[in-house]
């Protein structure tokens, strides 16, 4: 619900960047929920392509040169399972 509730409220994302972080810029605070929207999914798990987007951008950022795994970076395993408990009513 926190999740969608960001990706549907911009403005209180943009407050919320403002008052927590000093960041209030309105073009960089649209960056940012740009950003946030594509990682924040309804169901609380990261899409693959999002994950794979931000390994590129820290690999370009950190000059690293091997390949990443998705298993290096996260764990979505407990995600899931609830998800799935969540669905089913349990």
């Amino acid at each position: 619900m926190g999740n969608r509730f960001l990706k549907e409220n911009k403005s209180e994302f943009m407050k919320l960047l403002a008052k927590e972080y000093g960041i209030d810029d309105p073009v960089v605070g649209g960056l940012i929920h740009e950003e946030i929207v594509k990682l924040y999914s309804d169901t609380g798990i990261v899409p693959d392509d999002a994950i794979q987007e931000f390994i590129a951008n820290s690999k370009e950022a950190l000059k690293v040169s091997r390949q990443v795994a998705i298993s290096e970076v996260v764990d979505l395993s407990f995600a899931r399972k609830a998800f799935d408990e969540i669905r089913d009513g349990r």
